[in-house]
């Protein structure tokens, strides 16, 4: 496996850190809870550089969402809401599939 080196994990950083909003924008939860969601983001996408093939060459965005939406959502598992917040969070990853 081909590993990046300080330059191009950087620049991956910087060119993919718009998934991670785009992803967490999708759920409709409190300020606070969505603060949550962006550090679990931030450490899927992190996770997703890790462990990406240079050499298979696919493209690194197509690889990154599901491991991005995986860190979500096991934060979202552990994050105890309010009832009304619930209702919203269901239609909210009901619209993400």
């Amino acid at each position: 496996m081909n590993k990046w080196n300080y330059h191009n994990y950087e620049y991956v950083i910087n060119e993919n850190i718009y998934l991670v909003y785009l992803l967490v924008a999708k759920f409709k939860v409190s300020y606070q809870v969505r603060d949550d969601l962006l550090q679990a983001g931030f450490r899927g996408l992190i996770k997703a550089i890790r462990v990406f093939d240079l050499q298979k060459g696919y493209q690194f965005s197509k690889f990154a969402i599901p491991i991005i939406l995986e860190s979500i959502k096991i934060r979202l598992r552990s994050i105890e809401i309010s009832d009304d917040e619930v209702v919203d969070l269901v239609a909210s990853c009901i619209s993400v599939k």
